[in-house]
């Protein structure tokens, strides 16, 4: 049974079967990479199959020369023995009787001494088995020798030998490669074989260890809003999406001022997982002023600045800092925007009053009687405003509640009326006299005498 994991990592495929079963990562030939009903794989990041097979142990018999007894010495020439073989088979171990502690060379080789199979091994001086796992094919005059550039001392058998060696029926001994007697009177190097025949082993069947790739999800571009905005995060690369910060795919939200790292898991059609971050910056709005509620009179100039932000507009089409005249009594409201240098913007209004200007309808001037009287009057008359005036004809120095002044002397006098939130000035008054008197008429004319009585 395969296995299927997300990303890299180590993946266990199991088996059912007879006998042992081996894992291969080969369809053929290779070396088992486990034995058992599983096998747990390296770690591996892309899809890889491997094979399984059912190895039925074919039982090992013994052959050949059982033991070196008959006479002989250790030897450390250039010679082998020859065999045939029935059937396939496998010289799964020799026995030999070594001189010497070293590494022997053996070699199996055909008939025209090609060699087919080698092991290097370290043979401990003494008697000791030597494990090959040589496969035999069906044949005639194998030979079974020793590398002889490198150490041989081994024992072999020059006397009592009786040739043909049988094989456990798999085969047989037939001579040596002595160059006396047909070579029938030596026996070298190689005794009491373990062999068998080929295992029964079952065709090998693929187990599959799936990698499936993870998703490439992508929560977006980090964002920066203000305080207030909505923001909406949409994961991609994948089929679902789940986010941290409860928030969900697809739908906006309001986030608080400051950094929050928002994590998006996706999971695709395979149900492999992967994950995303975005930051989501919030900036708090400028605290953004107008200035104070204005009352001016009709006709007065304006000027409204805002503050606590770096740009501002305003409606009314007025532009920030810069005065405009009013023209009309009543109140106006102005929204300014300020926007700061994160872009967010932040609003305020300021009211401006227009009072209407009261109007004088009337300034009428009498002169004094004559040039020392102060008995002369002016009268005002005032309507408009908020009806209800305040007269002066000093300049606005001092004012009345009554628009009629008397006992006024010869003179120049200047009008302001106020009706409480816009004065108005008006006409500059002159009260004259009637001029100096006449000249007496003297009349008569008489002489008189020092002493006479005059009338």
């Amino acid at each position: 049974t395969g296995d299927t994991i997300c990303g890299p990592g180590t993946l266990n495929l199991t088996a059912t079967g007879t006998g042992t079963l081996d894992w291969y990562d080969t369809i053929t030939g290779g070396t088992a990479l486990a034995t058992g009903t599983s096998y747990t794989t390296p770690t591996i990041s892309t899809t890889t199959t491997y094979y399984v097979e059912s190895v039925i142990s074919s039982p090992i018999a013994n052959g050949a020369k059982p033991d070196n007894t008959g006479g002989g010495a250790n030897f450390d020439n250039d010679q082998h023995i020859k065999f045939d073989a029935y059937v396939d088979f496998e010289i799964v171990s020799v026995f030999v009787y070594a001189q010497g502690t070293g590494i022997r060379t053996i070699e199996l080789r055909d008939d025209a001494g090609t060699v087919l199979e080698s092991a290097a091994i370290n043979i401990p001086d003494g008697n000791s088995r030597v494990t090959l796992n040589f496969p035999v094919t069906a044949g005639i005059d194998y030979q079974l020798g020793v590398d002889a550039s490198g150490m041989i001392d081994l024992y072999r058998n020059n006397n009592n030998v009786a040739y043909p060696y049988d094989i456990a029926g798999l085969g047989e001994v037939t001579r040596s490669s002595a160059g006396t007697a047909g070579g029938l009177n030596h026996y070298y190097f190689f005794y009491d074989w373990e062999v068998k025949e080929p295992d029964c082993v079952s065709a090998r069947v693929p187990v599959e260890a799936r990698v499936n790739d993870l998703p490439t999800v992508d929560g977006g571009a980090d964002e920066t809003a203000c305080d207030g905005d909505m923001v909406t995060l949409s994961g991609s690369g994948a089929s679902s999406y789940s986010w941290t910060g409860g928030i969900t795919d697809g739908v906006a939200f309001g986030p608080s001022i400051g950094t929050t790292t928002y994590t998006v898991t996706g999971t695709d059609a395979n149900g492999c997982t992967n994950t995303d971050d975005v930051d989501v910056v919030v900036n708090a709005l400028p605290t953004v002023s107008g200035g104070s509620d204005q009352t001016v009179c009709d006709g007065d100039d304006v000027t409204l600045s805002g503050s606590g932000a770096d740009t501002y507009s305003w409606t009314g089409g007025i532009t920030d800092g810069v005065a405009f005249t009013t023209s009309g009594a009543g109140t106006t409201t102005y929204t300014v925007t300020g926007t700061d240098v994160n872009g967010c913007e932040n609003t305020d209004d300021v009211d401006v009053t227009v009072n209407a200007l009261p109007s004088i309808d009337s300034e009428v001037a009498n002169d004094a009687t004559n040039c020392t009287a102060s008995d002369g009057t002016i009268t005002i008359t005032a309507s408009g405003g908020s009806g209800s005036f305040n007269y002066s004809i000093d300049g606005g120095t001092t004012f009345q509640a009554s628009g009629s002044f008397t006992g006024l002397g010869v003179g120049t006098y200047n009008v302001v009326i106020d009706d409480g939130n816009c004065p108005v000035t008006g006409s500059t008054l002159t009260i004259s006299s009637p001029g100096a008197p006449s000249a007496p008429t003297v009349s008569g004319g008489a002489t008189y005498c020092d002493g006479d009585a005059l009338t």
